[in-house]
């Protein structure tokens, strides 16, 4: 299920009148058809142009089926892919991360973001060996 993928497929009508409805309908379906832990929704060139309120919607679908429902407003006109990224890690962030405990949890001791610079250290360094 991770990796599937669906789409609302806007018709001229959608575009004019909006398309929220049918996102809403769409959420639902995913949700009684396959049942995932939560649902992510990102926001296109054409949704966020006409100005479909894409976090309502959401909020809305999460209320009715009891999971996340994450809005990822990252329209492709914002800017670059790694733009779009950083949306959806700062989604995670304010949707996700935070608003419930875990059923069980892994003795961590060390520093997640000593393990990102870290990673990023090496990284780095494996560049610089591999253009010498």
């Amino acid at each position: 299920m991770y990796k599937m993928g669906f789409t609302t497929d806007l018709s001229e009508n959608d575009i004019i009148f909006g398309g929220e409805k049918k996102l809403y309908k769409a959420i639902l379906e995913v949700q009684q058809r396959y049942q995932p832990a939560a649902v992510f929704v990102y926001n296109t060139c054409v949704t966020a142009l006409i100005g479909d309120d894409l976090e309502a919607v959401c909020q809305k679908a999460a209320e009715r089926t009891g999971i996340p429902v994450v809005p990822i407003n990252s329209p492709g006109f914002a800017g670059t892919k790694n733009l779009g990224n950083r949306m959806g890690g700062e989604a995670l962030l304010e949707y996700v991360i935070g608003t419930a405990e875990p059923e069980y949890t892994l003795l961590f001791t060390g520093s997640l973001k000593g393990i990102i610079e870290k990673s990023f250290r090496e990284r780095a360094q494996m560049r610089l060996k591999y253009k010498k």
